[in-house]
């Protein structure tokens, strides 16, 4: 079972900004956490989807809504 609290963490300490590095590692590195974090939202249901929204930080909802907004994703 994927670890809500995981995810969450993962979330929240996400570089909000890692698309406009100079560096192409640290896109690299950035881009392969975003994948495996959709990934593993792609398994969760919606209940438990909303359970990790709402436990997201302020920072946490700004990462979701720039990279993992529902909406986005379909």
């Amino acid at each position: 079972m994927i670890s809500l609290e995981k995810l969450r963490e993962e979330i929240c300490t996400f570089d909000l900004f890692y698309q406009n590095t100079d560096s192409h590692k640290e896109w690299e590195k950035w881009n392969r956490l975003e994948k495996h974090i959709a990934d593993k939202l792609s398994y969760i249901s919606q209940d438990r989807r909303k359970q990790l929204i709402n436990s997201l930080d302020e920072y946490g909802k700004r990462v979701w809504e720039r990279y993992f907004n529902e909406e986005e994703m379909d």
